[in-house]
């Protein structure tokens, strides 16, 4: 339990209302204040809870790890909470047990980099990500928590895939890209390089809103893989019920604090090869 709360973030007129004034010049509807009132909500609030936990994530297999004060490409609260992705927490626990290796592509600021490696201390964790402030963070991440030593980043894929021998465990978070990046990861990496790999994607949607979640199974059972699991996003684990960690009360405030910036309908599809 945090021993120095501190308190409770309020609303910033300085930022908030120049914005709310430009949108409503424009003709903006109701929702689209409610956006950007919550958008300046939520980040306040992931100051506060990042002072508030001093730092450090609260609950969730990565509990105990000092956490950056700044997410990237994604919200930080749910990490500090330890309900982000909940729906693939108990899978790829599961599945590192048993991995030498973990590639994340898209790894972000290094939750899973950094968390993996210190859950499992032989791993060999290679990072990628084409945002050179999140390689960075993720840099800094496992150096404050002491795995440096067994994590490695690039923002280039083929460069990641050289520096393992074998890929038992790879996560694509690629917002998007999933396509594409599975297409450079069959390309770059030998049949026997990922001959006992488990990937583990999260599906999103082209640019026309429509999923690519099935072209990523197609390209997946072309490749030998097969779907061993799917695991949809549920708005239940979205909200965290920690009462000791005296977090705001109001209810609002509790669904700000659970968002993930992510559309409600994607999920998780977990594949192996289809010989294993």
């Amino acid at each position: 339990m945090p021993t120095n709360p501190g308190a409770e973030p309020k609303l910033s007129r300085q930022q908030l209302v120049p914005e709310l004034q430009r949108l409503l010049a424009s003709g903006a509807s109701s929702h689209d204040l409610l956006v950007v009132a919550a958008h300046f909500r939520r980040m306040e609030l992931e100051q506060w809870l990042w002072r508030h936990l001093q730092g450090q994530i609260a609950a969730g297999p990565f509990r105990g790890l000092h956490y950056p004060e700044q997410a990237h490409g994604s919200t930080l609260a749910p990490k500090l909470l330890g309900t982000y992705e909940k729906e693939i927490q108990t899978d790829l626990m599961g599945l590192v047990a048993g991995a030498r290796t973990f590639l994340n592509i898209g790894c972000a600021e290094g939750y899973y980099t950094t968390g993996l490696a210190v859950r499992a201390d032989r791993l060999q964790v290679v990072g990628v990500d084409v945002d050179q402030r999140a390689l960075q963070a993720a840099i800094a991440s496992a150096q404050v928590n002491g795995v440096n030593q067994q994590c490695r980043f690039t923002a280039d894929l083929q460069t990641a895939i050289s520096w393992l021998e074998r890929l038992d465990l790879v996560l694509i978070d690629v917002d998007g890209a999933e396509l594409d990046v599975l297409a450079r990861l069959f390309a770059a990496s030998k049949e026997q390089a990922l001959s006992k790999a488990t990937l583990i994607i999260e599906t999103d949607f082209h640019a026309d809103q429509h999923s690519n979640r099935s072209e990523i199974i197609a390209s997946l059972v072309e490749h030998g893989f097969q779907i061993q699991a799917e695991r949809k996003q549920s708005i239940h684990n979205r909200f965290s019920d920690f009462p000791d960690l005296n977090l705001p009360r109001n209810f609002f405030d509790q669904c700000l604090l659970g968002l993930e910036g992510r559309p409600g309908d994607q999920s998780w599809l977990i594949a192996s090869k289809a010989e294993r």
